[in-house]
């Protein structure tokens, strides 16, 4: 996917600098190129007011393909002009993680598909960009806690392991159920996790899933919030996307997960690490290596993923099933614990019965003597 996008922001700077033939980039001059790449970032950055993270993408696409091509350009005065972010770019205002309400209206809109997208990075904190990596071998069932183990970025440098909720776990069982319903009988574990839409009445299709890319996920994300009303219809302009929105609309989910586990307890390290940050600014991360277990149980002194599982469930019915059986499970503790203590008693019932027999005899053999 990363290739993906390089050749993408390499074609903008095609674009700009009216060239058709990637060829035409490296026959000009070493001076004239690293001008030309300095004209392209002051044109990002004060005509379509880009954030520095964005074209710090786009540069670092531009000189992969000056390095492969052994350009050397002076990189380090290049990068000076970009500058930084503009904190005012929406009017002060710093942009919302979506709120349950509005993740719900979506999911009312959403299909069967669609639900397991959102549930994945409301749950995990995910970004958008892993969602098409996602293999079904990368999903471990925890049947303790019916929810999923997840591995993201497999065989990658940045590969991390996230958790699920027992929501978003039963919508990806559904969906895949689906797929074998109508066609992808034998799900093989190299298959893409979410595949591209497909007709169930076509068989030869729905046995061969297809991966999707990233942009489809963006645009899919962007008709369902349309939708139900979550967010407004907007013109889109070529290269500029118009004013800020309030919530970002793939972040705001990622916002959603940070902010609710944060808020409802979870160490931000713990929140860090499972939504795959390789170093959340937090210098605690050099020394603190928190095992899978922790992370999905937490210990005595920080709370797991399990313990922000309510409060990161987004259906009321499911959060209803979710208390019924968490009190189910400490209705069974309290009997075990009952019966332990039942059978401890009558334990100690017994030992004492048994040294007061003991005592008997002692005495009648006493007095036979």
């Amino acid at each position: 996917m990363k290739d993906v996008n390089s050749q993408k922001y390499q074609e903008f700077h095609m674009k700009f600098r009216n060239i058709e033939s990637c060829d035409s980039l490296i026959m000009e001059d070493p001076k004239i190129i690293q001008q030309s790449i300095i004209d392209y970032i002051i044109y990002l950055r004060e005509e379509l007011k880009l954030a520095s993270t964005t074209i710090n993408a786009r540069v670092a696409a531009i000189r992969k393909y000056y390095d492969c091509n052994d350009i050397e350009l002076r990189w380090k005065k290049i990068k000076s002009y970009v500058g930084r972010s503009r904190s005012k770019r929406n009017n002060g205002r710093r942009d919302r993680p979506y709120t349950s309400m509005e993740i719900q209206k979506m999911l009312e809109k959403a299909d069967e598909r669609e639900r397991v997208v959102i549930l994945l990075m409301v749950s995990t904190g995910m970004r958008v960009g892993a969602i098409p990596l996602l293999k079904i071998r990368n999903l471990e069932k925890i049947e303790k806690y019916q929810l999923y183990k997840i591995t993201v970025y497999e065989n990658e440098d940045e590969e991390y392991i996230t958790f699920c909720t027992p929501e978003c776990a039963r919508a990806i069982d559904s969906y895949l159920e689906y797929r074998g319903r109508h066609g992808e009988r034998l799900l093989k574990e190299d298959a893409p996790l979410i595949r591209e839409d497909f007709d169930i009445y076509d068989e030869i299709r729905a046995t061969r899933p297809q991966l999707l890319d990233c942009q489809t996920f963006k645009q899919m994300i962007r008709r369902i919030g349309i939708r139900s009303g979550v967010m407004e219809k907007r013109a889109l302009v070529e290269y500029h996307k118009g004013p800020n929105r309030p919530v970002k609309m793939t972040h705001g989910f990622r916002k959603f997960f940070q902010t609710t586990s944060i808020g409802n307890g979870m160490s931000p390290l713990y929140a860090e690490i499972l939504m795959g940050h390789q170093s959340g600014g937090l210098a605690i991360e050099s020394y603190v290596r928190p095992s899978e277990n922790d992370l999905l149980e937490g210990n005595d002194k920080m709370i797991g993923y399990v313990g922000v599982i309510d409060s990161l469930t987004i259906n009321e019915e499911n959060k209803l099933r979710r208390k019924v059986e968490t009190l189910a499970e400490k209705q069974d503790e309290i009997q075990k614990m009952k019966d332990k203590h039942e059978y401890e008693i009558k334990l100690m019932r017994e030992e004492m019965e048994n040294k007061f027999q003991q005592i008997l005899t002692k005495i009648d053999t006493g007095k036979l003597t």
